[in-house]
């Protein structure tokens, strides 16, 4: 799976042979298509299960203890270290979702968006029922920045080899809850 996900992600879908992830992956097509029935199916299950390992690193955070604040602040460090370890699953979500190609199979990356945006959306109405976050706050706009600023920092990463600072989640919570002004 990582032999696939690393051509996936340089070449793309239709730049992608099953020949080629079996000679990466040093096995035979045969091998190949025993585990998996189709390109399709292989690259499907590779989008799937990096979308579940964000979603599970989000959801630890609804049940974790702690301030909203320290738990957002948690969840970014997990997430951005996951991403760390997994910079090519990273590029290949964000190349299948913001680049699709005419030939790729249809992965509803909206769906995905919505359910991170929803998590984070549960985790401010808990801060807002705590006190913790005003009333008056429009959550879904909250959540859309958060997930924004960290979906940029990422995308800078990949395609720029812009580090991301250590303590960016730090710096964006500031953010959000101190605001910008003085």
């Amino acid at each position: 799976m990582q032999a696939a996900t690393e051509l996936f992600a340089k070449r793309g879908y239709a730049g992608t042979s099953m020949r080629e992830v079996a000679e990466a992956a040093s096995c035979t097509k045969p091998a190949l298509y025993y585990y998996f029935d189709s390109k399709a199916a292989l690259f499907l299950l590779l989008i799937h299960d990096e979308t579940e390992r964000i979603t599970t690193i989000l959801e630890e955070q609804l049940v974790a203890s702690g301030s909203i604040r320290e738990r957002m602040r948690l969840g970014m460090h997990r997430y951005l270290d996951h991403i760390r370890l997994n910079r090519t699953a990273l590029n290949l979500l964000q190349r299948s979702d913001l680049h699709p190609e005419r030939a790729q199979p249809a992965f509803d990356f909206r769906s995905a968006r919505q359910m991170f945006v929803d998590i984070i959306m549960r985790l401010l109405e808990e801060g807002v029922r705590s006190g913790e976050i005003r009333q008056d706050l429009n959550l879904e706009d909250a959540a859309v920045a958060l997930i924004g600023c960290v979906d940029q920092r990422c995308m800078r990463w990949v395609l720029d080899e812009e580090e991301i600072p250590i303590d960016y989640p730090e710096r964006v919570l500031s953010l959000l809850f101190g605001g910008m002004a003085p």
